[in-house]
């Protein structure tokens, strides 16, 4: 089962060192975009504009996958 790694970029760029093992790259990315929602989830989390973005790699540099969410608040 390969091993995928998770890093998390929201303001601070935080780097997944240990990975986890996931049967396919589409679990890998439905645990990425998991991973981006329980960020966006928390409202303290959040500013006026900003993005969350979860990067997937199987390696040192090996990008395989991108997952953003972006938010936006608007006042009226």
């Amino acid at each position: 089962m390969p091993r995928f790694y998770f890093d998390i970029h929201d303001g601070v760029e935080i780097q997944d060192i240990c990975g986890l093992n996931l049967p396919s790259l589409d679990d890998a990315k439905r645990e990425a975009l998991r991973r981006a929602a329980a960020i966006t989830n928390d409202p303290d989390n959040l500013r006026e504009h900003s993005a969350v973005v979860v990067t997937v790699r199987d390696g040192p540099r090996s990008v395989l996958a991108t997952v953003r969410l972006v938010h936006q608040i608007e006042t009226t």
